[in-house]
């Protein structure tokens, strides 16, 4: 309006500052936003924390301020990196436990299908083997027949000579 206020009309007052003027099927975004809000949120309570040191430091004395400062920074910086490494720590955590998922899944699956696969060479074998007997069988039908033939004309020989004489 007149004083620098935006009008009730507005988008952007209608809806609290805009967070909400998305629709829902935007909802995938604001889900992507999320952590972005809370990152927003860290940095605007860092920047009053800020704020008020400065409001501080203007009360007292500025070469103090500084060395209270620095003498503070390096614990802050090291407070700053842990809270990092775990967040960072958090979020590796949970791809590895969806990776570990996801092999274990996928080993169920290569052992499902090496099992199949061992009952159909197992099958194959067996069925491989029956044809060795049947073959094996008729082989040796094959050869009883012959050697039945081979000692049939010894005996007719042997049974029309009645005397044995040696041949010369």
């Amino acid at each position: 309006m007149a004083n620098g206020e935006p009008s009730p009309s507005s988008p952007a007052s209608a809806t609290g500052g805009g967070a909400a003027a998305y629709p829902l099927s935007q909802s995938k975004d604001t889900d992507r936003r999320r952590p972005i809000d809370a990152k927003m949120a860290e940095l605007n309570e860092s920047q009053a924390e800020v704020a008020a040191k400065l409001q501080g430091s203007k009360q007292e004395d500025p070469i103090s301020f500084r060395i209270r400062t620095l003498k503070k920074l390096p614990q802050e910086l090291q407070n700053w990196r842990l809270k990092l490494d775990t967040q960072e720590l958090s979020v590796l955590k949970k791809s590895l436990g969806t990776d570990v998922e996801q092999l274990k899944s996928e080993f169920e699956a290569l052992r499902t299908t090496l099992q199949q696969q061992q009952e159909d060479v197992a099958n194959s074998l067996r069925n491989l083997g029956m044809i060795a007997k049947c073959i094996g069988a008729r082989k040796s039908k094959a050869s009883k027949e012959i050697m039945e033939a081979e000692e049939k004309p010894e005996k007719v020989h042997s049974a029309t000579s009645g005397n044995k004489v040696p041949y010369t």
